[in-house]
């Protein structure tokens, strides 16, 4: 990963505007868009190894889970 900042500086991102909307979830995917749109900008934070392809099905790699379960990220290829 060349820059984890970027992945770090979305879930710190996430991790207070999930703090500041809690449970509403309108809001949330509302305000989390920009945000989003800001880490697949570029793709330069996501390790190779997280992007390798399956010739047999679609894989799933878990990148960060909010200690309090509220949210994770993952990349999915």
């Amino acid at each position: 990963m060349s820059n984890p900042e970027r992945l770090r500086d979305y879930v710190m991102a996430m991790t207070e505007l999930v703090n500041e909307v809690g449970s509403d979830e309108a809001q949330l995917f509302r305000r989390r868009e920009p945000l989003l749109a800001q880490l697949v900008s570029a793709d330069d934070w996501l390790p190779g190894t997280c992007a390798e392809a399956s010739p047999d099905s679609y894989r799933q790699y878990l990148l960060w889970c909010d200690p309090l379960e509220r949210f994770s990220v993952v990349s999915v290829s």
